[in-house]
């Protein structure tokens, strides 16, 4: 859970919007001792550590696909 809680926060810290914010959850029903996080899905680049690092988690990073491909198209060695 504190790897998936230290992404979120690294998200925050680079600057990536949070469209979708998902903190720890409470649950109830017996399952207050478990370790649950909400969905999270953050709007950003390429650049930033959540898009390049696998994250274990309901996390999702997303970016606009036009923006991808230009930038890559620009920065590629031909």
């Amino acid at each position: 859970m504190e790897k998936v809680t230290s992404c979120l926060k690294l998200g925050k810290e680079e600057g990536a919007e949070v469209l979708f914010d998902g903190e720890g959850a409470k649950m109830n029903s017996g399952l207050e001792k478990g370790y649950y996080i909400k969905p999270t899905v953050f709007k950003g680049n390429n650049k930033m550590r959540i898009f390049q690092e696998e994250i274990f988690g309901p996390v999702v990073p997303v970016t606009s696909a036009r923006c991808s491909v230009v930038h890559r198209i620009n920065t590629s060695i031909i």
